[in-house]
């Protein structure tokens, strides 16, 4: 018998190369056609500016992009989405690795196509730069040296070694998202029911301390800020108040359908509720194996399901739990026909094919009209979130031709401002970079987030400099608001028309300060 090649040896048969290309190629053709997204624009600040931790989350997203694009040397907005493109390629192979593990290639066929159709993995974590993307990698990275480990089969040392690594991963799926947490929670669980000679075990502990440790950055920059991450966080998930809150609810798994793809989402909760006829024709290890799966991945289930009866909540905080679940969603795909590759599973891919083909062309050209109500100038097409990955390299060209004009004197500095992490981060990157112009963003640390740090590195704003405010028809502030946020007198100087196919798709509006507005002099936290 021949011996197998080094891609059947890491399981690169020719089906799994043919999905895994397919999905690269598709999904960077949508990334290199779009402009970046308010997230995804807003995490480059961590790379431009890196730390132990920031506002809002930690450091990895930022060290991960640092990475890809070699210290922000490849600046094209495909290649800053490097990260996604290769970690989401990546991830679709451990799920297949995962899978075929526990149930053999045939199935594991089944769970890399409808991971290939999950919107969260294919789209949110395999295109956009969140933190989301290296939280997944690591997590079923995590999962894999799991699967290989537990329960114990008597080789100590190998099975210890892959305990350690397998706590890495959990550490640093943890310096790149909270949720990680429900890895290591999960995980003993699971010993302390199913398997507890681990208890007996120093790698065990091990896996705890290097999980851990993925928290002392956080821990440490947070210690030193007044831990004003954990308030801020706290804040977006704990109820105000304890009554019933139908919307948010429906919300959040409407939410969830379509982020998982909704073949993929009756796949997955099918599998949990036949669970334990699931059980039934398996051996030890699969049995096992099936069971820690579903203790890591339904507490993060429970707790962000239960919290959205109560407050809004967001549908991509449970993506880990689902991409956890998909080996089993494969399984109860695979036993219910007799096709190698079910049908299910290929109208899934159609459907994500449609979003990744259309989503560009809607982006692009405004081919539906997504905004009916709003066609004064200050709130044109307000509620047309797409434009929030349009027009922002047009708007930075224009702006370059006009800041003559704007000047007051030749040589005078410029410097740009808004309010809030969003739209600060698309002018920042898009019209003050280009143009060698300097930004500075406005307002409570609760509104501009990462900008607040970064504030204190410019310059102070001086009375002879131009000092301009951007807003546009999508996040609209009235002068009276700018005034308020500024805490200056402020003036319209100029509007701008952004268009999309030949048509206005948004107006920004250019406004000058009369004095010197005020930088991180808010004191409410």
């Amino acid at each position: 018998m021949a011996a197998p090649t080094t891609a059947q040896t890491f399981g690169f048969r020719r089906p799994v190369l043919t999905i895994l290309t397919l999905s690269f190629i598709l999904r960077a053709s949508a990334a290199f056609l779009t402009e970046l997204g308010n997230d995804e624009v807003y995490y480059l600040i961590y790379a431009r500016f890196p730390d132990w931790s920031h506002f809002d989350h930690p450091s990895m997203i930022g060290w991960i992009i640092q990475l890809f694009t070699l210290d922000l040397k490849l600046t094209a907005d495909g290649f800053l989405r490097l990260p996604a493109l290769v970690l989401g390629t990546a991830n679709l192979y451990l799920i297949y690795r995962i899978s075929d593990k526990i149930s053999g290639h045939r199935t594991a066929l089944v769970a890399l196509l409808l991971a290939s159709a999950s919107i969260y993995l294919s789209v949110l974590t395999g295109v956009f730069i969140l933190p989301d993307t290296p939280q997944v990698f690591f997590w079923l990275l995590a999962l894999v040296f799991l699967i290989d480990t537990l329960p114990s089969r008597g080789t100590q040392p190998a099975e210890n070694m892959r305990l350690l690594l397998a706590g890495a991963a959990m550490g640093a799926a943890l310096l790149s998202k909270y949720h990680a947490v429900f890895l290591p929670f999960g995980t003993v669980v699971f010993v302390l029911l199913y398997d507890r000679v681990w208890l007996t075990r120093w790698s065990f502990y091990g896996m705890l301390l290097l999980a851990a440790s993925g928290l002392l950055p956080t821990l440490w920059w947070n210690y030193a800020n007044d831990f004003i991450t954990f308030s801020f966080q706290g804040g977006r998930v704990v109820p105000e108040e304890w009554s019933i809150n139908h919307n948010t609810f429906l919300q959040e798994i409407l939410g969830e359908v379509l982020y998982q793809n909704p073949i993929v989402f009756v796949a997955i909760w099918a599998s949990v509720f036949t669970f334990r006829k699931q059980l039934a024709n398996r051996l030890n290890f699969p049995k096992q194996a099936f069971r820690l799966l579903l203790w890591i991945a339904l507490p993060l289930l429970v707790v962000f399901i239960s919290f959205s009866l109560f407050r809004r909540t967001l549908p991509h905080w449970t993506g880990p739990a689902y991409v956890t679940l998909i080996p089993l969603a494969a399984d109860w795909v695979r036993r219910r026909g007799t096709r190698a590759i079910p049908r299910s599973s290929l109208v899934a891919n159609a459907l994500l094919v449609i979003v990744l083909i259309l989503g560009p062309i809607q982006i692009n050209t405004g081919l539906i009209t997504l905004d009916q109500g709003h066609r004064e100038v200050h709130n044109w097409h307000r509620d047309d979130a797409t434009l929030d990955m349009h027009g922002w390299k047009q708007l930075g060209d224009s702006i370059g031709t006009k800041v003559p004009d704007y000047r007051l004197s030749a040589g005078q500095r410029v410097v740009l401002t808004s309010s809030g992490w969003f739209p600060s981060a698309h002018i920042d990157h898009y019209v003050a970079r280009p143009n060698n112009l300097e930004f500075v963003a406005l307002g409570k640390p609760r509104d501009i987030h990462k900008f607040w740090w970064v504030n204190a590195t410019i310059d102070s704003l001086q009375e002879e400099d131009l000092i301009l405010f951007i807003s546009d028809s999508r996040n609209h502030r009235s002068l009276e608001q700018i005034q308020n946020i500024g805490k200056a007198e402020v003036e319209t100087i100029d509007t701008i028309r952004i268009d999309r196919a030949g048509e206005a798709a948004k107006y920004v509006f250019i406004h000058r300060f009369r004095g010197v507005p005020g930088i991180n002099s808010y004191t409410e936290p």
